[in-house]
């Protein structure tokens, strides 16, 4: 009897330790990620990535504004990354704007400012195109500061200037004459082998006791149809004299113009 005790003692032994080691083999065994679907719920969303590509990048070459829209026209070169080398564009208070990363306004937008477009809708396959922009993007160039500043209020002269004959060859600008109540400035971008070139004045600004005037050119597409002749792209401005004659002129890209009165000095 008490060996028959003994076995059963025994068996019931061992089968508690195989109890324990069949516990322990299902925790080993678990999924780990099971353990942590709760701290996965916690893991932030990755940031929606930035635009790349764009439908056209380019100069703004000309601006009209209404009411309630602002139609651009954006010149520029078709690369692997854009779609058009010239669109008309139509922004309104839904377009998305930026500059530098950060949100801007429509009416940050000037002429000779460099700007990524993202079109919305369909494209009017005419040429150029016609488009709606969903998203602008301006491009920081070290001549932008140049449009800060006390705005200055310039006129486009239009008449013929005969002083300018001997000086239209040469890219820079000059004070050419004045009036009891204006200074009249010429900027020109000197002689050109064919026609499609061309410069005008995009800002006037007062920065301390400097009248700075910053300029767009642009030049002729490899495909488009120019003038086989020798031209001079300028353009006189005047503004008044109450902003003084301490003048300095440059481009969107930082590029500052020679004073053509200093240069015809010299060779005197």
């Amino acid at each position: 009897m008490k060996k028959f005790i003994l076995i059963i003692s025994l068996l019931g032994m061992a089968l508690f330790l195989y109890g324990c080691n069949t516990s322990n083999d299902s925790d080993d065994n678990a999924d780990p990620t099971s353990v942590d679907e709760n701290e996965n719920d916690s893991t932030p969303v990755a940031e929606e990535p930035s635009e790349e590509n764009y439908d056209i990048i380019g100069v703004i070459t000309s601006l009209e504004a209404s009411s309630d829209q602002v139609n651009i026209l954006v010149e520029g070169d078709i690369t692997p990354d854009t779609s058009y080398d010239k669109a008309s564009v139509r922004l309104d208070g839904k377009t998305k704007v930026y500059a530098d990363q950060e949100a801007a306004d429509i009416e940050d937008l000037i002429v000779g400012m460099t700007v990524k477009v993202n079109f919305e809708g369909p494209v009017a396959e005419s040429y150029p195109v016609q488009a709606y922009a969903n998203r602008v993007t301006m491009v920081p160039s070290p001549g932008k500061a140049t449009t800060e500043g006390e705005p200055i209020e310039y006129e486009v002269v239009v008449e013929e200037e005969p002083s300018i004959e001997f000086i239209k060859s040469l890219r820079g600008f000059g004070l050419i004459r004045e009036d009891d109540d204006y200074y009249y400035v010429y900027i020109g971008s000197g002689e050109r082998n064919t026609g499609g070139y061309d410069i005008y004045v995009s800002n006037v600004a007062k920065i301390d006791d400097q009248v700075l005037i910053t300029v767009s050119e642009t030049l002729p597409n490899k495909d488009d149809m120019v003038t086989q002749a020798i031209t001079y792209p300028y353009q006189i401005i005047r503004y008044s004299k109450d902003h003084g004659n301490q003048i300095i002129v440059q481009d969107y890209d930082g590029n500052f113009f020679d004073d053509i009165n200093d240069e015809t000095t010299e060779s005197e």
